[in-house]
């Protein structure tokens, strides 16, 4: 009985001292809200911003053939969410071998698949948009309210394929372009599993928080890292601050204590991507992260009330 009394009072005093420390905590809606709405759409912004009430969306950025920076997951139209004429597409297209006339034509209001994403609301006719069109609903948003929306942008690039995209210097200077008119360098983070858009940015602005993205699985590879060999520095939190990253984000199953304590000592934030149910957002919460990237805000900010 006295151990389950010590265990107890441990957990309290646990849960107390994390209360204090959500203060901050920056809840991300995936891809808008991916597991309520179409995912990167301005349908599913507007409600993850309006609705739910995140902190910050999470959305990816293409370019097309005409330089036109869009916001769509792969450097491809993924068949699965992808239609046109009122039936899904059968091939891959890659986004940098279309306008933004030819991309509009398209709608990504619909799954093919829906097993995974069962509480998605399925729309009709809804466009791919420009990161033009979504800056504008944030700014629209931040105009009239007291808590101003952040956006955390993803240059969606691939360091082992580069054909399927154009190259990075691209990337880096429509992205500084398009913050720098609409003057939102305030509320933008870029981010990439290339560490070259992000170290470009940084060198170029460095006003601008950047995200290093990692999964165990792409360590493997050095072509994602700009020159930057794991195996130079003497801990993994060294390895991370070269990329000049003001955050990484990591996928959740690749990540420990240790990464946590160990970035956060370095003045780098971490937040884990994606976590999408209440234990798993509850056992990062409790082990310090910054915030968490979630397809259900929803469920995150619920899990959330219960350390207030």
């Amino acid at each position: 009985m006295r151990f389950i009394t010590i265990a107890f009072t441990v957990l309290i005093i646990t849960t107390l001292c994390y209360a204090g420390s959500l203060m901050g905590f920056d809840v991300q809606g995936h891809r808008g809200c991916r597991g309520l709405y179409p995912e990167n759409t301005l349908a599913g912004f507007q409600y993850a911003i309006e609705t739910v009430g995140v902190d910050t969306i999470e959305l990816d950025v293409g370019i097309t053939k005409d330089l036109v920076l869009v916001v769509n997951h792969d450097t491809y139209l993924n068949p699965e969410r992808t239609m046109k004429d009122g039936s899904f597409i059968k091939e891959k297209v890659f986004i940098k071998d279309l306008t933004l006339d030819q991309i509009k034509a398209y709608s990504v209001g619909k799954n093919k698949n829906r097993f995974s994403f069962y509480r998605q609301k399925q729309l009709e006719n809804e466009p791919i948009p420009t990161l033009q069109e979504v800056i504008d609903v944030v700014k629209a948003f931040n105009n009239h309210s007291e808590k101003k929306i952040k956006m955390n942008i993803e240059a969606k690039i691939n360091a082992l394929e580069r054909h399927q995209t154009h190259e990075p210097h691209l990337f880096v200077s429509l992205l500084l372009e398009i913050i720098e008119n609409n003057q939102i360098e305030k509320i933008v983070s870029i981010q990439s599993f290339d560490w070259k858009i992000i170290m470009d940015i940084k060198d170029l602005a460095p006003q601008i928080k950047t995200v290093a993205l990692l999964s165990q699985a792409r360590l493997k590879d050095a072509e994602w890292f700009n020159g930057i060999d794991p195996e130079d520095y003497d801990s993994f939190a060294a390895f991370i601050k070269a990329s000049k990253a003001d955050c990484l984000s990591m996928n959740y199953k690749d990540i420990n204590e240790q990464n946590i304590l160990e970035v956060q000592n370095l003045g780098i934030k971490m937040i884990p991507y994606t976590i999408n149910d209440e234990a798993t957002m509850r056992r990062f919460i409790n082990l310090g992260v910054n915030g968490i990237i979630t397809d259900y805000p929803d469920v995150l900010l619920s899990v959330i009330e219960t350390y207030q």
